[in-house]
């Protein structure tokens, strides 16, 4: 059975990477001191010539040549260790020898049973609890070995034992020995229980994201790495799951981050519940999430794990009294289809969960043609940035008509761009693409005077066109004078307020400073319009409160009208009707968008929807085609009564 790769922070004990260095200036420092100290030891010990002194010289001379090799970085820092722990053990072994069986020279060996508590404190210094425990009692066996064998020669042959042992040396020998081993195996253990507790809890606050107690992006890089090598030797297939929050940062600036950071604890909580056992799920950045999946079921197991995902993000939480929904977004690549390492992964997941933001379409498995379309985005952005300077954009314009009379009663200013480089680029293609890259402030304030020109021009012609509606991109809202100049335009080009209407979406009022903007302007009496209306962060309880004159319908509601039978469409309708409703109640001007049949107009104006644009009604046209629209108009002979 393939070994099972753990991915639980519990219990990892990281290698102190810092001890190794730390130790090595230690014996740098402190080994040259120890060998002169040994060699004056041997020196007072044994001033005549004996084999004690022949063994304690070869031990210092091993010692030092030891230490000159590590210090050249011939012998590694755990040889050094280890051969100054053999070489100790053989030192005091030989000395014990002389000690028993030499009886006719002058002998101070005695002196050497202080090296016994050094070597079994060096053995569990080195070598660890349990390795030293076992290199400990090795070496207390060796010496017991031979006093006993010591013992047995003396009693059954002609071999005599020196005179000079005595009770106190036999106890040191057999007796205290036991002590120190035992002495040093407890302390070891202390403090390796408290030395792995604190590694443990250092490690957990470097793999541990603070915030939501999940795996940051420290544990989940060395977890995919982990998980590949594992993958690779064993064949197992895995996927990467990449989640990124929708809009997330508005979440923050309406609310607060402290409400932002509840929210956060509370999903990760959610998602917590979610992850089976050899999964990992970590908190990468801000509002991003990545999950290591084991499959075993192919793409159709992995895709259900990120739905549960999904479907738990949209669970609505409560802040500032009021409810909130905050959905997710992912993307998924799969092991070993789209890549073999960790970059490949997470770039491909990465770049399938953009595609699943852009398209709302909640999960997208990554596509070979998602590498296509995201060179298509780089080479859209290379071209954005120099789209104004080349005088590439210009502003077509949608009439707005009464769907009683089909009179005229506004026009919408929509932005088209073509380059010689890439042709036309739809505005849904690039509109994205210059939010994402910080250019919409710019080309949103182009477009903002442009249609205030072009309704100058017209006036000026003697035409008296409609209010323009322009839309705002919530990035916009950034602008401290933005309300302030808003107006300066207008009284720039003569116009005045009635001439221009401000379109946003709902995701545009969650911005901070919008509603301050947006109720200057009112007060000026600036048409403002929601746009797209039910479709993304509608709040009912907070719609009385926006400074806001009118609705449209976005055209996926309008375009379920006229359509027999139930199902979604049926309750397409039903939603149309009620956001009819509710803007009639609190007195807003509805505006149905993607009218392109007239059985679609003949349902809008049961419930007395009267406004609408669409194809069905006009499309979007050139400011000289909307010219003639205009004269007309003009001519035309206007209904009283």
């Amino acid at each position: 059975m393939p070994t099972r790769t753990n991915f639980t922070l519990d219990g990892r004990e990281p290698e102190p990477s810092a001890l190794p260095a730390v130790k090595g200036k230690l014996y740098r420092l402190y080994l040259p001191i120890v060998i002169c100290l040994a060699l004056v030891t041997v020196a007072l010990a044994f001033p005549q010539p004996s084999p004690e002194r022949t063994i304690g010289l070869g031990a210092i001379v091993v010692w030092a040549l030891t230490y000159v090799a590590f210090v050249l970085k011939r012998t590694p820092l755990r040889w050094l260790e280890q051969l100054v722990l053999l070489n100790g053990m053989s030192c005091f072994l030989s000395f014990q020898a002389c000690e028993l069986f030499f009886t006719d020279v002058y002998s101070r060996s005695h002196l050497f049973s202080v090296m016994a508590p050094l070597i079994y404190v060096w053995s569990f210094v080195t070598l660890g609890t349990r390795r030293g425990m076992v290199a400990s009692l090795t070496f207390y066996g060796l010496s017991v070995a031979l006093g006993v064998t010591a013992l047995v020669l003396s009693r059954f042959t002609s071999v005599a034992l020196n005179p000079d042992l005595n009770g106190m040396l036999h106890l040191q020998f057999y007796v205290l020995s036991p002590l120190y081993i035992g002495l040093m195996y407890g302390a070891a253990t202390l403090l390796d229980a408290q030395t792995v507790a604190r590694l443990g809890e250092v490690t957990r606050q470097a793999y541990t994201d603070p915030l939501t107690g999940l795996p940051n992006r420290l544990r989940f890089g060395e977890a995919l790495e982990e998980m590949l090598a594992h993958a690779e030797r064993t064949g197992e297939r895995f996927a990467l799951l990449f989640f990124d929050l929708d809009n997330f940062k508005m979440v923050n600036d309406v609310l607060g981050h402290a409400a932002g950071d509840e929210f956060l604890r509370d999903l990760a909580g959610r998602w917590r519940g979610q992850v089976r056992a050899g999964d990992l799920l970590a908190r990468i950045s801000g509002d991003e999430f990545a999950m290591i999946v084991r499959s075993r079921g192919g793409a159709e197991e992995v895709l259900g794990v990120a739905e549960r995902l999904i479907h738990a993000a949209r669970i609505p939480f409560y802040a500032g009294g009021q409810t909130h929904l905050v959905t997710a977004s992912a993307g998924v690549s799969l092991y070993p289809e789209h890549g073999r390492d960790a970059s490949e992964l997470l770039s491909r997941a990465d770049l399938a969960m953009y595609q699943a933001k852009a398209s709302r379409r909640g999960i997208v498995l990554f596509q070979p043609a998602l590498t296509a379309e995201r060179e298509r985005r780089l080479t859209v952005q290379q071209y954005l940035r120099g789209a104004l300077a080349r005088q590439e954009f210009t502003l077509h314009y949608q009439p707005i008509h009464d769907l009683g009379s089909r009179r005229l009663v506004g026009l919408e200013a929509l932005l088209r761009w073509q380059t010689p480089a890439l042709g036309p680029v739809s505005p849904a293609e690039f509109v994205p693409i210059a939010e994402e890259a910080g250019l919409i402030v710019e080309i949103g304030t182009w477009v903002l005077r442009e249609a205030c020109a072009q309704s100058r021009t017209w006036r000026a012609a003697g035409l008296t066109p409609p209010a323009v509606s322009v839309n705002v991109s919530p990035a916009q809202f950034e602008r401290p004078d933005f309300a302030e100049w808003v107006l300066a335009t207008l009284r720039d080009h003569h116009l005045p307020a009635s001439a221009l209407s401000l379109e946003l979406t709902e995701r545009g009022t969650l911005h901070p400073a919008a509603c301050e903007h947006l109720a200057a302007l009112r007060a000026h009496g600036l048409h403002v319009a929601l746009d797209d209306f039910g479709i993304e962060y509608s709040s009912l309880a907070r719609l009385h409160e926006l400074p806001i004159s009118g609705l449209k319908i976005d055209r996926c509601f309008t375009q379920a009208l006229g359509t027999a039978g139930g199902g979604p469409q049926s309750g397409a309708q039903t939603v149309a009707h009620t956001i009819i409703a509710l803007a009639q109640a609190l007195n807003l001007r509805v505006v149905a968008e993607g009218v392109e049949t007239d059985e679609q107009v003949a349902e809008l104006l049961a419930p007395d929807c009267h406004t609408a644009q669409g194809y069905l009604l006009g499309r979007p046209v050139a400011p000289e085609a909307l010219t003639a629209l205009l004269l007309a108009e003009c001519e035309r002979p206007s209904l009283v009564g």
